[in-house]
């Protein structure tokens, strides 16, 4: 196995090292725990791996690099009990698996906790380019509900600002079909922000399906969202004419019984009526004329 000049770990993934005792200089020999080729049969993967999808096509092209240049950066592990799991690099494990190596280089931690674990796994998969932004939302919320990182923290700790992160956090209020579609890359992150203005899921999920059929830019979805907003829902309008119409029979009412009525709109486009009697003579005399009217109908 022929290697090269280590290079230096992601900037978020120092901080998270240093965070745990070691200083990482240029050279990764430098990091504190031991340098040693670990049986593959001996290596399992972190278990707070927030990623479930690695690309075999990259893994492959991974397994080229690393067999004609030699691995450039061992993996890092944690001894746990008889094996050692990985915090670092299993991407570059699952390429040497494929060369059929069957023995590895891996830095020996010992000093790594498992909230240390999972926040370096996210971190290193964020600061990978070919994670798309639903997988981005979902890395940034579990930093900082699991791990505890404030907005400030995890800005510096990855390199993005602020509004990036909230950004991608907000695609994870959108239905799971759009969602899919923006993992897919089907859609873009510029019309899923889009249809996030839009109120009802069916409405997104709809102008999804369209966005893909027909190629609508970025720009026309926004404008048919504007539009949208513009238009009163059908509910409103079921509402508004109940509303008249109810109105108008309160008028015949009051000229009918010369009682005071009043009309009270309801949620779901209901209406209740309420008619104050001045005596219960008042009342009496109202409903005899209602039955009259009734049977004068029939």
């Amino acid at each position: 196995m022929s290697t090269k000049k280590r290079k230096a770990l992601g900037r978020g993934l120092e901080d998270l090292f240093s965070a745990t005792g070691s200083d990482v200089p240029e050279d990764t020999t430098g990091i504190h725990g031991q340098e040693e080729e670990i049986p593959v049969s001996k290596i399992v993967v972190n278990p707070f791996q927030p990623r479930t999808d690695f690309d075999d096509t990259a893994i492959v092209e991974l397994a080229e690099s690393i067999r004609h240049q030699g691995l450039i950066q061992p993996i890092v592990v944690r001894r746990s009990g008889e094996v050692y799991q990985i915090v670092s690099g299993e991407r570059r494990f699952r390429a040497m698996g494929r060369l059929g190596w069957e023995r590895i280089p891996a830095i020996i931690r010992t000093s790594i906790s498992d909230q240390k674990m999972l926040e370096i796994a996210i971190v290193e998969n964020v600061q990978r380019v070919d994670l798309n932004d639903i997988e981005k939302g979902i890395s940034y919320k579990r930093l900082l509900e699991e791990c505890g990182l404030s907005h400030k923290e995890l800005s510096e700790r990855i390199g993005k600002s602020r509004s990036a992160i909230t950004n991608c956090m907000r695609l994870l209020k959108l239905p799971a079909f759009v969602q899919d579609l923006v993992r897919k890359s089907e859609i873009s992150m510029g019309h899923a922000r889009a249809l996030l203005s839009l109120e009802h899921a069916e409405e997104q999920v709809a102008l999804a399906k369209e966005i893909v059929e027909k190629g609508l830019s970025v720009r026309a979805v926004e404008e048919r969202v504007a539009a949208n907003k513009q238009k009163p829902t059908p509910a409103k309008r079921s509402a508004s004419a109940l509303t008249e119409t109810a109105t108008h029979c309160v008028e015949q009412w009051k000229e009918a019984f010369g009682s005071s009525v009043s009309l009270k709109e309801l949620s779901q486009g209901r209406v209740a009526v309420q008619v104050v009697f001045s005596s219960q003579e008042e009342f009496a005399r109202s409903s005899q004329q209602i039955t009259k009217a009734s049977s004068h109908e029939k």
